[in-house]
């Protein structure tokens, strides 16, 4: 096997990042004015103000990590996140500047539950200090386990070495065996120079390195694992942490490197969920560079024919954009019609086509768990819709499916019409297809009954004109929440259906509606102007690409804006209502509890009385048989 050229160990000077990291261990209870975070004014402290809180282990948490990402050599040039505000400090220096990015950052996106470090570029001694944070002792020698559980570290680059230190701090409980040990021996080293007294805390400080056990979501995302990587991640999931969902997947368009495992070590990603109780989702999109291997090591899994192997916990799996071939998803289906626990299957971008029909289509007849299918950017055909439709018919459990760019037509337009008329569906996909104008009237047809989808997403059809009887279904829908009707030719007879239906419908739910890029002019903008101010539930529009004139266009977004902040001042007041029926709840309950005490202490008073009189019972017919007797 060739060994990657990531592999190599930085040279990181462990003593060094131990002794800085010993400065998050013994953080003041309250920080200085100089501490605060930016944007906020330090005011005077006097005798009747008081002292302005802030976050201090956090805010010594976002400087000591940047401190720790300056020693990452290899990524001193480059630049910190881009949407942090850098307008605090015109005249400090880029340092400082840079420093306030980040701690920026660290507060608009970390608190105590969860740490989002997506693009920090983050490197070896980032990793140390992050570990050391999600350890933070609370006493000499003595850590409380962190609160965090959701760590993302996407777009970081930490490649293999960054991914080893993470796997060990979590399934270790020695920090022993976490460091290098060219480390320890430097440790050692360097605490034989030191008194006895500091000897013994290095020690018990690296002794008392205990796991954390409450990370539940972990993102790794875009950060250049490879093989060896792929063994440890194996590793993590076959020692069963606590952890939930594992998402390595690489689909958003990023500078950083995407992670890729091949055939072997993909398989053993799957192997090691036989040993694995917990983990309920593993996202894999854009990993696989040899899909075969993995998918049969997953089916067995799946449907094995010995059944201690089997992972009943996996509940969501993502192989998007992973050229699966015709064979591997038949045999994926195959297992499904057998599988209790999968719910969500994505499968987008691969190199299905209609040869796996048969297979769907016994998978959707008798597979009664799967929720979330989505076949998007594959060439289904029409064909294939069509003879999985009495399956789907018949299925009432699928409620997200996505079929979107798989090559549709008007062909499947009355398939569509039927499941959208069989009211099981909540999300349904069907943008950039091929359908014209008369397929797609079919299909709003179908929708007119409907009362349970609250997604429909046509984007990129032709559709024009016949999408007036999916505005006249909305007149009394009630479901509906976001629609995109993005590059579908829709036209002003069309817009001004669709506003008068959302202005007329007193039950209308619909948040979200798209219409970019059509054919609506200033000619209807008074009549949507009109019917918009009196719809309260559409909280985000856009109109963009269409030839409407920006007055008419400031003031829809204004109405948008309205019904936002109405939607604001109504949360509360629909919790202070939830909050009185649950104490109403609880009064009820604990009468209850008192009334069952009662009833309790009655039944233990009888019993006691019929155990009274079963012995005075039993000592009279013994006092009779001894008067007898004598």
């Amino acid at each position: 096997m060739d060994s990657d050229p990531e592999d190599s160990r930085p040279p990181t000077s462990y003593s060094t990042i131990e002794h800085d990291l010993s400065e998050i261990t013994s953080l003041p209870s309250s920080a200085p004015s100089s501490d605060l975070p930016p944007n906020s004014t330090s005011t005077q402290s006097n005798s009747t103000q008081q002292p302005q809180q802030v976050k201090p282990s956090l805010h010594h948490f976002a400087d000591f990590l940047f401190q720790s990402r300056q020693l990452d050599s290899s990524q001193i040039t480059q630049q910190p996140h881009q949407r942090a505000p850098i307008a605090a400090l015109p005249m400090a220096s880029s340092a400082q500047r840079q420093q306030e990015q980040f701690r920026h950052y660290i507060f608009e996106n970390c608190s105590s539950n969860q740490l989002n470090l997506t693009n920090q570029n983050l490197g070896s001694n980032s990793i140390l200090a992050l570990m050391k944070y999600l350890l933070r002792p609370q006493g000499e020698g003595q850590f409380n386990h962190s609160t965090v559980k959701f760590l993302n570290l996407s777009q970081n680059n930490l490649q293999n070495y960054g991914t080893f230190e993470i796997v060990r701090c979590l399934i270790e409980s020695d920090l022993s065996k976490c460091i290098p040990q060219q480390n320890q021996n430097e440790i050692a080293s360097t605490s034989s120079t030191n008194s006895a007294t500091n000897s013994s805390s290095v020690s018990n400080e690296i002794k008392n390195f205990k796991n954390f056990p409450m990370l539940q979501i972990l993102n790794l995302s875009h950060n250049g694992i490879s093989n060896k990587g792929c063994l440890e991640l194996a590793r993590l999931i076959e020692n069963n942490p606590p952890l939930l969902s594992l998402e390595l997947g690489s689909l958003l368009q990023t500078e950083c490197k995407g992670n890729k495992f091949d055939g072997p070590h993909s398989a053993r990603l799957f192997q090691a969920l036989s040993k694995n109780y917990k983990l309920l989702h593993l996202g894999l999109s854009d990993c696989l560079t040899e899909p075969q291997l993995p998918i049969q090591t997953l089916c067995k899994l799946l449907a094995p024919k010995d059944f201690s192997v089997m992972n009943n916990t996996l509940a969501s799996v993502r192989i998007e954009k992973c050229n699966l071939p015709d064979t591997e998803g038949i045999a994926l289906f195959e297992a499904l019609s057998q599988n209790n626990s999968l719910r969500h299957l994505w499968l987008s971008s691969n190199k299905l086509t209609s040869a796996i029909k048969q297979s769907l289509a016994n998978c959707l007849q008798h597979n009664k768990n799967m929720v979330g299918l989505r076949l998007g950017s594959n060439a289904l055909l029409s064909e294939t819709v069509n003879f999985v439709m009495p399956s789907l018919l018949n299925n009432n459990n699928l409620l997200i499916l996505d079929l979107s760019n798989t090559q549709l037509d008007d062909q499947s337009s009355s398939a569509l019409s039927q499941l959208l008329s069989s009211q099981t569906l909540t999300s349904l996909n069907l943008s950039n297809n091929l359908f014209t104008q008369q397929g797609m009237s079919l299909i709003s047809q179908g929708f007119q009954s409907n009362q349970v989808l609250t997604s429909l997403n046509l984007r990129g059809n032709d559709c024009g004109s016949s999408l007036l009887p999916l505005c006249e279904g909305l007149r009394t829908n009630s479901s509906l929440l976001s629609l995109d009707l993005t590059s579908t030719k829709t036209n002003d007879d069309v817009a001004i259906s669709l506003f008068v239906s959302l202005g007329s419908n007193n039950q209308c739910t619909l948040m979200k509606l798209k219409l970019s890029d059509n054919f609506i002019t200033s000619l209807s903008g008074e009549v949507l102007l009109n019917n918009a101010m009196r719809n309260h539930t559409l909280c985000h529009l856009e109109l963009s690409g269409n030839q409407m004139d920006h007055v008419r266009l400031r003031r829809l977004i204004q109405v948008t804006e309205r019904n936002r902040q109405e939607r604001q001042e109504i949360e509360p007041k629909r919790l202070r209502k939830e909050i009185a029926r649950m104490r109403g709840e609880q009064v009820a309950l604990r009468k209850a509890e008192m009334q069952l005490k009662q009833y309790q202490d009655q039944t233990e008073d009888v019993r006691n009385r019929i155990r009274r009189l079963e012995v005075e019972k039993r000592q009279s017919s013994m006092s009779t048989c001894a008067g007898s007797t004598l």
